[in-house]
């Protein structure tokens, strides 16, 4: 099936909060261990950010206003990652992943067979 790799939530969302988003998705045994979170807002207070990191297992925060540049690095790393910890085949998602990344991935699993 499908594997969503990222979520960037906002933490103004309409009826809820992105922590409470981000929270229901560490939870959710179908994105444990592959979906990475990323909180970006100018919102959240300290209690809202401790709650992102402690309960959804924030991967990053990004203050805004945001760079667009920082934004897209981040969301490039987010995604290797879950592409990598899925094992999912590369090949299709390669020209928006990390190269150099994937590459060493690579050359490490071949050199433990």
């Amino acid at each position: 099936g499908d594997v969503l790799g990222l979520v960037l939530a906002d933490h103004r969302l309409p009826g809820r909060t992105g922590v409470d988003l981000l929270v229901d998705l560490a939870e959710d045994p179908d994105h444990v261990g592959v979906t990475r979170k990323v909180l970006v807002t100018g919102q959240a207070d300290h209690a809202d950010t401790i709650r992102a990191v402690n309960e959804a297992g924030l991967d990053h925060y990004i203050a805004k206003p945001w760079d667009a540049e920082e934004l897209r690095a981040v969301a490039r790393a987010a995604l290797t990652d879950a592409v990598l910890d899925a094992g999912l085949d590369p090949l299709p998602f390669v020209a928006d992943l990390d190269g150099p990344r994937l590459l060493e991935a690579y050359r490490r699993r071949a050199s433990d067979r």
